[in-house]
């Protein structure tokens, strides 16, 4: 697996980690077993009608945020250098919180990571990505902006990746208040943001083995992707 990532500009902002579970209900019953395990690891955590939600990692090399309700398990990162830290710690979280509330399947598997190219210049950026995503029919109408507030675009594209499905956005990012979370941006810039995910078929869905295969297969299309997408619409 080539970290394509580590060649670039290009800062791997955030990843999202996300199983649909199936026969979930469980949860209702057990889900005090999962925070009795994992509770002292975060300095936060809540329940709410939406699921159990912790944050604020003590040990920053785990997932900064972490949910699991009735249908879902959902992991957040933010400062890894790279998607094979994922792959590597993901699939022991996703299987002990399923374990914990008895899920052995799931319908749903995804991998969702945002790389983020910082700019000075937000209406040159702005612009220029307008002309990259848009169709000839539109290449003689876009200007520039004469205030900064008006720049923006985003660039939507639903594609399939053999047996995946891929989410492909570009969307400019603009900063409005200082930055004090580790989720906030840092500066004004480009987020493209590719979301792969795989459906099972009809009830059989995935076993939870196959976590590590999934993340494994995602990421190589992820890195593709913005090999062959990405740096030419974030080179701006």
């Amino acid at each position: 697996m080539t970290n394509k990532n580590d060649k670039t500009k290009f800062q791997l902002h955030a990843v999202f980690v996300q199983a649909n579970t199936i026969s979930g209900y469980r949860y209702l019953d057990l889900s005090g077993i999962v925070l009795n395990r994992i509770a002292n690891l975060y300095s936060e955590f809540a329940i709410d009608p939406a699921g159990c939600v912790l944050r604020n990692p003590k040990n920053q090399k785990d997932p900064f945020s972490v949910r699991f309700s009735t249908d879902r398990i959902w992991l957040h990162y933010t400062s890894v250098d790279s998607l094979t830290y994922v792959v590597d710690t993901a699939p022991e979280w996703v299987e002990g919180i399923s374990k914990d509330i008895e899920v052995a399947r799931f319908s749903r598997l995804g991998l969702r990571s945002e790389f983020f190219s910082p700019c000075t210049d937000i209406v040159k950026a702005t612009t220029e990505l307008s002309r990259k995503v848009s169709g000839a029919i539109f290449q003689n109408m876009i200007g520039e902006f004469d205030d900064p507030a008006d720049a923006a675009v985003e660039f939507v594209i639903r594609v399939p990746l053999k047996q995946f499905v891929a989410n492909i956005r570009a969307t400019i990012i603009k900063i409005t208040r200082e930055s004090k979370e580790p989720t906030d941006y840092k500066s004004d810039g480009i987020l493209f943001d590719v979301d792969i995910y795989r459906r099972g078929k009809l009830a059989e869905g995935f076993s939870k083995a196959e976590t590590k295969g999934f993340l494994k297969s995602a990421t190589d299309h992820t890195y593709d992707v913005l090999e062959r997408i990405g740096y030419s619409l974030l080179e701006v």
